[in-house]
């Protein structure tokens, strides 16, 4: 089947376009994974989501060669894939977990505490999400920029600067 024929009936939603897609391009996209050195396990996850992709991006779909399309994704999501398998708590690019337990080592009843539930309270929506999800949920900077459709450098900023904050508050110099 030829490329603009089977976009046009993927667009359409047409279930056997899509169960030739996948029989056709599942083999083509896990052996495109080889040279990343991926388990088996990573190496299904990225053709998830490289079909994921195709699937929600198929209105936008251009007709160019979706072989050049479905290769150049699998490309990205094996080096993203990569990327979050790297993310380890002693990463440079990342603070170690334990540094950020001991940031926040408040008796919980403490005075400190309740001015720090109030500071955090006073934060703007987006500042008191990164700091949720780095200090409790323990997602890495690149994680909650994923998350949050942001970059790494905003996420990295963001936080240190909330952390000035917090600690200026906390210490009585609030600004």
């Amino acid at each position: 089947m030829k490329a603009p024929e089977l976009i046009a009936l993927l667009r359409q939603g047409d279930q056997e376009s899509w169960r030739y897609l996948v029989a056709t391009w599942l083999p083509r996209i896990k052996a495109a994974t080889i040279p990343y050195n991926l388990s088996e396990d990573d190496r299904n996850e990225v053709v998830q989501r490289v079909l994921i992709d195709l699937h929600n991006g198929i209105d936008r779909f251009e007709l160019i060669n979706i072989d050049a399309f479905l290769a150049k994704k699998t490309r990205w999501r094996s080096l993203d894939l990569i990327r979050e398998r790297a993310r380890l708590p002693e990463s440079p690019m990342d603070q170690d977990f334990a540094e950020r337990d001991s940031e926040l080592d408040f008796d919980e009843d403490s005075a400190e505490m309740e001015l720090l539930r109030e500071a955090l309270r006073a934060l703007p929506r987006r500042e008191r999400l990164v700091v949720f999800l780095f200090y409790y949920n323990r997602c890495s900077y690149l994680r909650i920029a994923e998350m949050m459709n942001t970059d790494y450098d905003w996420v990295k900023n963001t936080l240190h600067r909330t952390k000035a904050k917090l600690k200026r508050i906390t210490n009585g110099r609030e600004d």
